[in-house]
Formats: C-alpha cells, sequence, structure tokens
C-alpha cells in the first residue's frame, strides 16, 4: 500500500493566489526585459550596418578615378 501522507514527486503542488500572481509578475517583468533586449540588439545591429556602408561607400568613393572613363559601345552588328 501507498502512504496517503508522501507527494508524488511528479505532480505540482498546487499554488496560492499570492504564489500565482506573483508569477504574474515576474512573468510580464522577465517578457519586458527581453522585449528591452530584443529592441537594443536590433539597434546596435542597424547602426553597425550604416557604419558599415559608410565604411564601404567611403572606400568605393577613394577606389574610383576621378573622371570616369568613357564606356565602349559595343556595335550592334552581329557576327555570322
Amino acid at each position: 500500500m501507498t502512504d496517503p501522507d508522501t507527494t508524488d514527486p511528479t505532480k505540482p503542488t498546487p499554488l496560492s493566489a499570492e504564489q500565482k500572481q506573483a508569477l504574474v509578475v515576474q512573468r510580464k517583468a522577465d517578457a519586458k526585459a527581453a522585449t528591452q533586449d530584443y529592441h537594443a540588439e536590433e539597434q546596435a545591429l542597424r547602426d553597425k550596418t550604416a557604419k558599415l556602408r559608410a565604411e564601404r561607400l567611403e572606400r568605393e568613393k577613394k577606389a574610383e578615378p576621378s573622371s570616369p572613363k568613357p564606356r565602349a559601345v559595343a556595335s550592334s552588328t552581329s557576327r555570322s
């Protein structure tokens, strides 16, 4: 026979109203912190992308010749 005083470790113990409320408050705080972290990471990514884009454009500007070369015009006649 099983002892009725022992509790099943797989069965969760019921929470009191105060414990439930504390759990709700904690989850809301966790959600708010997670959202703030997400937005901060997204902003950091946008800032890094803008910085890298500016650096790339600056490199491309320095690499370009001061006066652009005229492009060669392809002839419209086809070889047969």
